[in-house]
Parts: structure tokens; C-alpha cells; sequence
């Protein structure tokens, strides 16, 4: 089972919210009331952007952008094009719903509300640093938006009670991090032997753990009765999601992704995020260490 759903002690659940929005700060700087940018992810990307090492290779652009355009995949396409059409477009459906929820009044009170704010900000930032990985390769391309049901579904969304639409939320993040530990290594391979690899990996560890944070968050709020009913409802969502790209298959082969999301532990995490992430296996020391 997917440790994003074991459940947490119960007195558990106040320290981590409060530390987890405390993490937030450090991370991502105040949040600003006239935008939505974070100062430090804008500081991030300035130094990534910079520091691009190039790549001596070839980028297969044709078929990237026929995959990212809504075109069908062919038998013939090259595997690191499928990994560019992922990377693009595989926060637009999160990009899309925190659109909706912007316009709408965001859950909770207080911190929580605050906690919700952040998190909006950093999925938007997300597909901005996904296109900027691929653009790294000296590509561009349009991209195709998400299926009209899709969009239709992240509309009506926001109206589901809260616990549900957390319960969901919990299951496509826990989802999110296993898809961007294997985007992250395929990169790594992809690139083997040039400082692309690093840089790429660099970028994806970012969103990891946001994504580890987000779980984290989600998790206590949801409590021991929201963490069961989102184990439930796991084994529905997930082969939701994992249709969601025709990418999947021939990139991740969907029977082996699947027993990698179901069998996922914290342990599977590359060193470099559990060192850095706000994640479950914090407890007090690691929660004094926020405070201070």
C-alpha cells in the first residue's frame, strides 16, 4: 500500500499543519496580495535558467510537438519525446483546476486558508518549470488543453465537499510523486553522461517536494477517517489518472507503474528531496527545527 494513506496519530495533526505552513514560509517567501508570484521559486528558476549547460544531442522536436499538440502517438516515436510531451503537459489538468479554485472562496480558516494559498501558487509554478525543463532542450510547441471532460469535471469539482475534494486531491498527489520520481530518473537517463542530467533532476526535485508537502498537508487535514476513505477510493482514481495521458504506456508501461505507485514508501524518495521535503516522517525535532 502506498504509505501516502497510512493513517497519523491524531495528535500528530496540529504540529504538522503549523510546521508544514512554517516550511511554506522558508520555502517560498510572504506571499504577495497583488500577485501570485513567490520570491524565492522566482529566485530558483532565475539561477536555473542561468545555469543551463546546454546539450550537445539532438532534441526529437517534430515528434514532441505532435504529441503535445493532441496528436497521436506512433509506434516509431522516440522514447525521450514521450518524456518531453509528459513533462509538458502533465500539471495542466492541476494548472487548470487551481484556475477554477482561484475564483472561488479557497477551503479552511487561518493558517489552513494560508497553507491552501501557498499550494496554489506552487502548482501554478509547476507547468511554468515542467515547459521551462523542456525548453532547456532549445524546444517549443503548443500544447493541446485538457480533454473537454476533464475540464468540464475540475468545474463542477470545487462544489464537492471538502473532505472529498481532499480525499482526491490526497490521491493525485500521492500519484504526482511516484510520475515525477520516474520523469526525474528518466532524465537521469535520458542524459546520461552530461551535465543535462543533473540540471534536469535539479529542477524535478523542486516540484517533488512540493508535491511531498502537499501530501503532507492534505494528509493532516484528512484525519484518520479521510486517510481511510481515501485509501477506498485509491484503487478508482489512479487507473482515472494514469489513462488521463496516452503517453503513459509506452513510456512508464502502465502494469509496472502501477505496482510502483501501489508499493510506494518515503524510502523511494531520492535522497536529495527526503532531506529537504516537509514530509510525514517529520515529528517534533524536525518540527522544532521549522519553528526556529
Amino acid at each position: 500500500m502506498n504509505t501516502a494513506f497510512d493513517l497519523m496519530e491524531e495528535s500528530d495533526r496540529a504540529p504538522m499543519l503549523s510546521g508544514y505552513l512554517q516550511s511554506l514560509r522558508l520555502r517560498n517567501g510572504e506571499l504577495q496580495a497583488e500577485n501570485l508570484l513567490l520570491p524565492s521559486r522566482e529566485a530558483f528558476l532565475g539561477r536555473w535558467m542561468a545555469s543551463n549547460p546546454g546539450w550537445s544531442g539532438r532534441a526529437p522536436a517534430e515528434a514532441y510537438r505532435r504529441i503535445a499538440a493532441g496528436g497521436a502517438i506512433r509506434p516509431d516515436d522516440p522514447r525521450l519525446a514521450l518524456w518531453m510531451a509528459y513533462m509538458a503537459m502533465t500539471n495542466q489538468a492541476e494548472e487548470y483546476g487551481v484556475n477554477v479554485r482561484l475564483g472561488d472562496e479557497l477551503p479552511g480558516e487561518g493558517d489552513e486558508k494560508e497553507a491552501y494559498k501557498y499550494i496554489a501558487r506552487e502548482e501554478l509554478y509547476h507547468t511554468r518549470m515542467l515547459l521551462d525543463g523542456v525548453r532547456a532542450l532549445g524546444v517549443e510547441a503548443d500544447l493541446a488543453p485538457p480533454p473537454l471532460a476533464l475540464r468540464l469535471f475540475l468545474k463542477f469539482f470545487p462544489r464537492l465537499p471538502t473532505m472529498w475534494t481532499d480525499c482526491i486531491t490526497l490521491i493525485a498527489e500521492a500519484v504526482g510523486i511516484t510520475l515525477f520520481c520516474r520523469l526525474r530518473a528518466l532524465a537521469v537517463e535520458f542524459f546520461e553522461g552530461s551535465p543535462m542530467g543533473p540540471h534536469l533532476a535539479a529542477l524535478v526535485d523542486e516540484i517533488i517536494i512540493d508535491e511531498v508537502g502537499h501530501v503532507t498537508f492534505l494528509r493532516s487535514r484528512l484525519g484518520e477517517d479521510g486517510l481511510r476513505w481515501a485509501r477506498r477510493l485509491s484503487p478508482l482514481v489512479i487507473p482515472l489518472l494514469m489513462r488521463s495521458f496516452p503517453m503513459a504506456g509506452p513510456l512508464l508501461g502502465l502494469e509496472a507503474y502501477r505496482r510502483a505507485i501501489d508499493t510506494f514508501t518515503w524510502g523511494d524518495l531520492p535522497p536529495a528531496v527526503r532531506a529537504r521535503a516537509f514530509g510525514p516522517w517529520c515529528r517534533d525535532s524536525q518540527l522544532r527545527a521549522v519553528a526556529s
